[in-house]
């Protein structure tokens, strides 16, 4: 992967985040499938994107947030519990995610 690889993911995810507020689902759902290619990397490359995801759990937009804190919860559960914790109190639809991500993981239901 080059090097702007997690940048480009980045730009995904916000980009996805504007589709879903304008709900645009075409737009989101086409995003959603380029982001997994980068997923997919992430998840099997963990220790090479580990430290500069836990940075972007500090990123101004909060799908960026949302989606990261998802990443690192098998690696960095306590960081990546209250970044979802904070998301979840947010009365929209990424609140709700956060919400329903946290109770998943707490029931062990979320699969990597």
């Amino acid at each position: 992967m080059n090097e702007n690889f997690i940048q480009e993911y980045v730009n995904l995810i916000v980009e996805c985040g504007k589709a879903q507020d304008e709900a645009n689902s075409k737009k989101s759902n086409k995003i959603f499938d380029l982001k997994n290619i980068y997923v997919k990397e992430i998840k099997v490359n963990m220790n090479l994107y580990r430290n500069e995801l836990i940075k972007l759990l500090n990123h101004e937009n909060n799908y960026v947030k949302s989606e990261i804190a998802y990443l690192l919860l098998p690696c960095e559960t306590e960081k990546a519990v209250a970044v979802l914790e904070v998301l979840s109190l947010e009365r929209s639809l990424l609140g709700f995610s956060a919400r329903m991500t946290l109770r998943l993981w707490k029931e062990g239901k979320l699969k990597y």
